[in-house]
């Protein structure tokens, strides 16, 4: 009896385990389904393909884009699923943006960081209230058409996740001098660092199974308006609105602790009824030889 309730119950972890791995599952982390048998795939990784081409796929696996489900069609348009129709204008197919176009291409999903980029199109060149843009990336890009896009920072297709870490001297140093990123890094770390261990600590209030939902839409979206600071290259502003973001984040802090204070009265507790069980049945054990 004891062996075939451990078989029903290991055969329903087998069951479910896809459902919890989000990774080996057919669905992305933003849940979405990952269409691996889209035609633009199919067709960018045939032989007879130009290597530029090919190299699209393997790039774009590496991408965050595919860790959360994101697709060729949904940046490029087009129908995924139809040869004749994957790259129609009818379906939406857009093609590649011009070099300069990038930032209006990328915004149209990253809004919020394309408005601490510019003000998007012809109102790039001065902000909200008719003054200047002081964002030097923005301004050589729409003046030159030879300044930094997005691409030139997180890639085209094998896209990286904004962090801390691209800002680097390999990356910078391609336009500039390190030394001009350097102050950006600088007023930027101690927060960034606050941001993952906050997140390193959700994750462990979850595996002891305290509610951490609302915590981590918090975290999420203190931690996205956070980093479109990245993009405004302005220090002085990142200076200023880094104290706001460490105000919310210590008050962040204080919801976590109360979390893990949560956690060790759960394991205090759990404790207590263990030892007060072996007690009684140290007890009963006793008794009973005591009767016979």
């Amino acid at each position: 009896m004891r062996l075939g309730l451990t078989a029903i119950c290991l055969l329903s972890l087998v069951i479910q385990a896809p459902a919890a791995w989000g990774h080996g599952s057919l669905q992305g982390l933003a849940g979405k389904p990952r269409v691996e048998r889209i035609d633009c795939l199919i067709c960018h990784a045939a032989p007879t393909m130009k290597p530029a081409y090919r190299e699209v796929v393997p790039q774009w696996r590496k991408s965050v884009h595919y860790r959360n489900g994101i697709a060729c069609n949904d940046c490029h348009g087009g129908d995924p699923n139809n040869v004749a129709l994957a790259m129609s204008p009818a379906k939406g197919f857009v093609g590649v943006p011009t070099f300069k176009g990038v930032m209006q291409f990328c915004g149209k999903c990253h809004i919020d960081i394309m408005k601490s980029c510019c003000m998007g199109g012809a109102r790039c060149m001065i902000n909200v209230n008719g003054t200047p843009c002081t964002n030097t990336h923005c301004t050589a890009l729409m003046t030159t058409g030879k300044g930094p896009n997005c691409v030139s920072c997180h890639g085209a297709h094998d896209i990286q996740k904004a962090n801390i870490n691209l800002i680097n001297p390999q990356l910078c140093g391609k336009c500039h001098s390190y030394d001009l990123a350097k102050p950006i890094k600088a007023a930027l770390w101690h927060t960034e660092v606050k941001m993952e261990d906050l997140q390193k600590s959700l994750r462990r209030l979850q595996a002891g199974l305290i509610p951490t939902a609302q915590d981590e839409q918090t975290l999420y979206r203190t931690k996205e308006s956070y980093r479109s600071l990245f993009h405004t290259v302005d220090v002085n502003m990142v200076k200023e609105k880094t104290a706001q973001f460490n105000a919310k984040l210590d008050a962040l802090q204080v919801q976590v602790q109360k979390g893990f204070e949560e956690l060790h009265f759960r394991r205090n507790f759990a404790l207590g009824l263990m030892v007060i069980f072996l007690g009684l049945a140290i007890a009963f054990f006793l008794l009973s030889r005591k009767s016979k």
